[in-house]
């Protein structure tokens, strides 16, 4: 891990090994043999053509080699942020992951891929709204927005999916619905597997709880989603209970909903769903 992030935020390395890979093939490679070739019209004329015959195979051998340069390196970012979204859905700490993509971004600020964009951009924006930092998470999503179109379906399914959710953050359900109706359409036509139907089922019951607030179907339907989370990561059990817990005390069941803010307040580490668990708490313990 500590190699990807050396190669990740040192931009110079793969463009310097670009050159001097262009610049061994030409001396040792292309030269001699351009050499073999023959010229009938005369020693000056020949030398030219290999010249310039030599500065366009090395202009080649550098698009190439930075071409591959480039890819690595966003393979190399993907992984990076992966990774670190990986150990936060462990720990329920998402700084590590936004000061990674913070890092990333400066370093890719110039001469962005889509892909590469969408994938930074939606980790800040995602690791934000998780921190309870909503108006951070808006920020960076909105950054994003205007190349929402350019994507293929299944990148903007990813955008469209991650939006929602920041627009359900910030108590804007009728936003997040039409992202939600797109995503939808966009698993329709893919057939998208089974992890991205189950998060387009839970924004829809998120968009539900706010508009219309906690039922006896909605609680259902939240308790079982809390049942699939057991063999999920913490942050799936921590984001189920405090799901249930908001339906709960929509339906004013206050004894029902202790346990499920207890676990939320003793696992949520650094969430902002932790502070809004405490605070719940506090003021079911003033009665």
């Amino acid at each position: 891990m500590k190699v990807i992030r050396w190669f990740n935020r040192h931009i110079w390395f793969f463009p310097t090994c670009a050159l001097i890979t262009a610049a061994v093939l030409l001396v040792f490679c292309v030269r001699p043999l351009l050499g073999w070739v023959g010229w009938p019209y005369g020693a000056y004329p020949a030398r030219l053509l290999r010249k310039i015959a030599a500065c366009v195979l090395a202009g080649v051998c550098i698009g190439a080699l930075w071409g591959l340069g480039v890819g690595l390196r966003i393979r190399l970012t993907g992984w990076e942020i992966a990774r670190e979204t990986a150990r936060m859905c462990e720990t329920c700490d998402p700084e590590p992951v936004l000061l990674a993509c913070r890092e990333l971004q400066a370093v890719w600020l110039d001469g962005l891929r889509p892909k590469l964009v969408m994938t930074v951009q939606l980790s800040m924006a995602n690791a934000a709204g998780l921190l309870g930092r909503i108006q951070e998470a808006e920020q960076e999503l909105n950054r994003l927005l205007p190349l929402y179109e350019r994507y293929k379906p299944s990148a903007q399914l990813a955008v469209e999916l991650h939006a929602a959710a920041v627009r359900l953050w910030n108590h804007k359900p009728e936003d997040a619905r039409s992202f939600l109706t797109e995503a939808e359409r966009h698993l329709d036509q893919m057939g998208g597997p089974a992890p991205l139907r189950t998060a387009l089922e839970n924004r829809k019951r998120l968009c539900r709880l706010v508009t219309e607030g906690g039922s006896e179907a909605l609680l259902a339907e939240f308790q079982q989603e809390l049942a699939g989370s057991e063999k999920g990561s913490l942050l799936d059990q921590v984001s189920s209970h405090m799901n249930v817990a908001r339906c709960l005390l929509d339906l004013n069941r206050p004894e029902d909903v202790r346990p499920h803010l207890e676990f939320v307040a003793a696992n949520g580490n650094k969430l902002g769903i932790r502070v809004e668990a405490e605070a719940c708490l506090a003021a079911l313990a003033e009665g």
